[in-house]
């Protein structure tokens, strides 16, 4: 009987170029998951606070800088659980869900999803979401696709509807703000946050003699709790900003001269006639007259309610940006609109109280990729008789720096901001 002989195995020599070989494919296998995974992201740790809250602005396109985003805001709720999440407004571009009724699950689903494991374990009750400007229009002057969605341009948004927000209103991850504001109390029994929500959007496209109701239901909001001495703090959180240091303020034109994002008035016929005649059609931007009278409106009526209102949190900008005046009502202006966009925001001066953050890039990078604002979102953390705020870089998760070594900021009751 003849015996089965097992073929020799052959030796895998590695040679130069096999060892070659494999080194590429590893770096390429490497590169490409650290593609599919993303940044990385810092490790949180458990802040001691009474009360935390996030504010994120202007999520309404899915892409990276929203991904990005959320995949911080998940890690965050994880390792450093908050209690509230307050999405500023904007939530669907360009035209909010009034779109065809067979494409508004997808277009929810396409926003939102990324936050579900945070609205989620939330609750729709501490989940807030305001409307914005694109929420309320109503169709696109330019909607052109070519097929298979090769190449698309959908902008100049006009014209005023409220079926998007109705539809808004039946999502079941948040509580939904539109016309007259609306409030909520947190925070514990003795050192409450009243928190109201300000529909500025609608005023903004309407006559100035509907603004009536709205501003007479603010000031009934802030006075029913003025007798209230376990209210200590009342922050006003709106879609459009008192104040603001990015295009809508007119900082959004580089200067190669000067290396740094330069001011042009948006209002002004003979320097900006197209941001002119757009401020006509629709007063966006807070040098328009329509948007200064309804910003003045709201701060005669928070002056005339005889409390102090510490902050004021708007989206509308893509940008993140912390501003403090010494006079008006709120003082502190904070800008978290970096949801799913970043625009050009003008350089950040301490000196001034005027905090912004730019991407990094390179002199010869092209000058579209300069003084962009960084993306990422803001967190409140209620610490006695001091709120804290830190605003969060969307790709890292890091806290970014206001000044030198300082990240902190700190506001007091009294309105008054400081750093740590």
């Amino acid at each position: 009987m003849k015996s089965l002989m097992q073929p020799p195995m052959r030796k895998f020599m590695l040679t130069p170029r096999r060892e070659l070989f494999l080194k590429l494919l590893f770096g390429a296998t490497v590169f490409f998951l650290s593609l599919s995974c993303g940044p990385s992201i810092v490790r949180f740790q458990p802040t001691q606070a009474d009360f935390s809250f996030v504010a994120i602005g202007d999520v309404g396109e899915a892409g990276d800088i929203l991904k990005h985003n959320a995949a911080v805001m998940r890690k965050m709720y994880r390792e450093d659980k908050f209690h509230a999440l307050i999405f500023l407004g904007d939530n669907f571009y360009p035209i909010g869900l009034n779109i065809p009724r067979a494409k508004v699950s997808k277009k929810i689903k396409s926003v939102l999803d990324p936050f579900n494991e945070v609205t989620n374990s939330l609750g729709r009750p501490q989940v807030h979401a305001l409307a914005g400007n694109h929420d309320y229009y109503a169709f696109l002057a330019v909607d052109f696709k070519l097929p298979l969605n090769i190449y698309s341009v959908q902008t100049a948004p006009y014209g005023i509807s409220d079926l998007g927000n109705q539809r808004a209103d039946t999502i079941r991850a948040w509580t939904y703000y539109k016309g007259l504001p609306q409030t909520v109390l947190y925070g514990p029994d003795t050192n409450k946050i009243q928190m109201i929500f300000l529909d500025s959007a609608l005023p903004l496209r309407t006559d100035t003699t509907t603004w009536q109701p709205a501003l007479d239901s603010l000031h009934q909001l802030l006075a029913a709790h003025k007798q209230n001495d376990s209210v200590k703090w009342r922050l006003l959180f709106l879609h459009h900003p008192f104040y603001t240091l990015g295009p809508h303020g007119g900082y959004k034109h580089w200067d190669e001269e000067a290396n740094t994002v330069r001011y042009l008035n948006p209002c002004s016929k003979d320097s900006n006639a197209v941001d002119f005649a757009v401020n006509l059609l629709d007063p966006e931007d807070t040098c328009a007259p329509k948007y200064q009278a309804y910003m003045r409106a709201v701060q005669a009526v928070i002056a005339g309610s005889g409390v102090a209102v510490q902050a004021a949190i708007a989206g509308h900008e893509h940008v993140l940006q912390l501003a403090y005046k010494n006079t008006g009502n709120p003082k502190v202006h904070v800008v978290s609109g970096a949801g799913a966009k970043a625009s050009r925001v003008k350089a950040g001066n301490p000196q001034r109280q005027e905090y912004t953050w730019w991407n990094s890039f390179d002199p010869d990078d092209n000058v579209k990729e300069k003084g962009i604002s960084k993306h990422g979102f803001v967190r409140f953390d209620l610490k006695g008789q001091n709120l804290e705020l830190r605003f969060y870089d969307g790709e890292t998760g890091d806290v970014l720096a206001a000044e030198g070594e300082k990240k902190v900021f700190v506001i007091n009751r009294a309105g008054e901001l400081s750093l740590r």
